[in-house]
């Protein structure tokens, strides 16, 4: 149960260095403005986090991971 734990930890790390960490101020004013924004902040989100998923999963898994948190993150930031 203890290695769920840091695992949940550290998943929650890796969304909030990739979903904030790596937006910048311009990407946070325009992306609910501008599809190309939004979908920079996403290519960006979805490659920090493939690479911080790394230690935990295989490749392959982290891009599947990676690609399907970005198109669902993709569908919230342009509703929102």
């Amino acid at each position: 149960m203890t290695i769920d734990v840091w695992i949940a930890c550290y998943l929650l790390l890796a969304h909030f260095v990739s979903d904030f960490v790596t937006q910048t101020v311009e990407i946070g004013l325009k992306k609910s403005s501008d599809n190309e924004v939004l979908t920079k902040h996403i290519t960006f989100l979805t490659l920090a986090l493939i690479v911080l998923l790394l230690p935990l999963v295989s490749p392959v898994m982290a891009v599947v991971i990676a690609f399907t948190n970005g198109a669902i993150h993709w569908v919230t930031d342009f509703i929102t």
